[in-house]
């Protein structure tokens, strides 16, 4: 924060919270001043237990939104940071919350927190690794289940619930995105999802999966085919393979 200028930030993306304050909580919101204590803002139920996970002192309760709001003013009245740089969690701060800051302090500088947390954020210790691995493990249950729930006839929904079922069971506490199951034409859509369309014999069925294990995420993606594959099929993902193990063989230091 000094190298970079920023006087504060607010931290609201869930995996960030937790990552600086030890505590799991839905929503919350984390206000780090370069100097001084930290002050973390939560629902007025939630102020002792916030406390006691993360060992910060100051907690701020609040019951309406006009409250979330006077607190977050005078915070930034408190620091003088009316005309200072400030980051916000771009990607998972409501868009009316970043409008009003910069609408009552047009002065203000906001830059996104990313900036300065992904490269702390990029070494990991042995227990963050532990728990990408957990992650990754109930993804791989995920794809399992999926793959023997596709048959002919049973819908994209169904296949994504015994997925998700599988997870939960493997310790998924939630999703980094919605499950993606894309079948016959769908397939070939970029970013998919579910819909009641029946599976077929003979289509291609991609499987996206994005489960979050003790605040680690997984993002694992199969293609599978509804019985058999053909021989145009089995060419492609041939090919596709391919050309990832060439993309791989590229890879080198600079």
């Amino acid at each position: 924060m000094v190298q970079m200028g920023v006087s504060a930030m607010q931290i609201t993306g869930r995996e960030n919270y937790y990552y600086l304050t030890g505590d799991v909580r839905n929503v919350a919101r984390l206000f780090l001043p370069q100097q001084g204590e930290p002050t973390i803002i939560v629902f007025d139920e939630e102020v002792e237990p916030a406390k006691d996970a993360s060992g910060i002192s100051d907690i701020r309760g609040w019951r309406n939104p006009a409250q979330l709001m006077a607190h977050f003013f005078t915070l930034v009245k408190q620091h003088s940071l009316s005309d200072k740089k400030v980051g916000f969690c771009v990607h998972t701060n409501p868009g009316f919350l970043v409008y009003k800051f910069l609408k009552s302090n047009p002065k203000m500088t906001v830059i996104e927190n990313e900036e300065i947390l992904m490269p702390q954020r990029y070494v990991k210790t042995a227990e963050e690794l532990a728990a990408m691995k957990r992650a990754a493990e109930a993804a791989d249950k995920g794809l399992a289940a999926a793959q023997a729930a596709i048959k002919p006839g049973v819908s994209e929904i169904e296949v994504a619930a015994e997925a998700e079922y599988a997870m939960r069971r493997a310790g998924a506490m939630r999703y980094a995105s919605s499950t993606f199951v894309d079948s016959g034409p769908h397939s070939i859509w970029l970013h998919g999802g579910t819909s009641r369309r029946k599976i077929e014999n003979s289509d291609l069925v991609v499987v996206d999966v994005h489960p979050v294990v003790d605040m680690y995420a997984n993002d694992c993606a199969r293609t599978f085919t509804c019985g058999p594959s053909s021989e145009e099929q089995r060419k492609l993902i041939n090919l596709y393979r391919e050309a990832q193990q060439g993309i791989i063989a590229q890879i080198k230091p600079g």
